[in-house]
């Protein structure tokens, strides 16, 4: 297997002066992450890019001046919210421009509601978003493998091909955190726990 560079030494420097807001996977799709990630790169040219950790990105903002007023949005926001189900379905790719190699997650209604719930909290505050602005029926939830920046047409349409021939198991996770990270000048991260599950819910019927 070809060597990868982890992480990209340009990535935080093109994410300069943005916000993030992540659900983090550390059990099961983690686990797919990884193996997936590993597959996949001997398809992929040393050019490739890789995310070190498996992430929903749930919101995204181009706001540095208010970055410390949407830390505290996000965080009172994650006491509010109930854990979130991660369920990943398979390996796919987004077309030109992009070039992304990605696992494909099912919105789950915790996912999709907390994708909602934290875009009006954010939008009531007016903080500047970053990225195209997508209703939940239209975002594609997904989890980055690797990006092919500068790979030539021809040649990622090859690549795409047998990266979305590979098959990963479907799992499913309950994730009770979510992270925030600010990118200026390097990259700072904060986690918040998700509020706890009701007395008497169970696990097994989580959505």
């Amino acid at each position: 297997m070809a060597e990868r560079p982890l992480p990209a030494p340009d990535l935080a420097a093109s994410l300069d002066g943005k916000q993030f807001v992540m659900v983090v996977p550390n059990g099961a799709v983690r686990e797919v992450f990884t193996a997936a990630q590993r597959r996949i790169c001997d398809y992929l040219p040393l050019t490739a890019t890789y995310p070190v950790f498996p992430h929903v990105t749930l919101g995204s903002y181009a706001d540095p001046g208010r970055a410390g007023m949407i830390e505290r949005a996000v965080e009172d926001w994650a006491a509010r919210q109930q854990p979130i189900a991660v369920e990943t379905l398979g390996i796919e790719t987004f077309p030109d421009p992009f070039r992304v190699v990605y696992l494909r997650c099912r919105a789950t209604p915790s996912l999709a509601a907390a994708f909602m719930s934290l875009r009006a909290r954010t939008k009531a505050e007016s903080f500047v978003p970053f990225g195209p602005h997508r209703t939940v029926e239209e975002h594609v939830f997904h989890i980055s493998l690797a990006y092919g920046d500068g790979i030539p047409a021809a040649e990622w349409k090859k690549i795409a091909e047998a990266c979305c021939s590979s098959a990963v198991p479907h799992v499913r996770e309950r994730v009770q955190q979510v992270r925030f990270a600010v990118f200026a000048g390097g990259e700072a991260t904060r986690t918040f726990a998700l509020r706890s599950s009701p007395l008497g819910h169970s696990d097994s019927g989580l959505s």
